[in-house]
């Protein structure tokens, strides 16, 4: 279940909504970059 969540969490791209605080800089060490940009299509 939490692995289909952090794919889900990826390919959404969901994380680029968190604040800008010490929760989101914990996360980026565990999610690549990706999770945390906009789309762009």
């Amino acid at each position: 279940m939490s692995n289909d969540l952090s794919d889900l969490l990826i390919h959404f791209r969901m994380l680029k909504y968190l604040p800008n605080d010490e929760v989101k800089v914990m996360l980026k060490r565990f999610y690549p970059k990706q999770a945390f940009m906009a789309r762009g299509d």
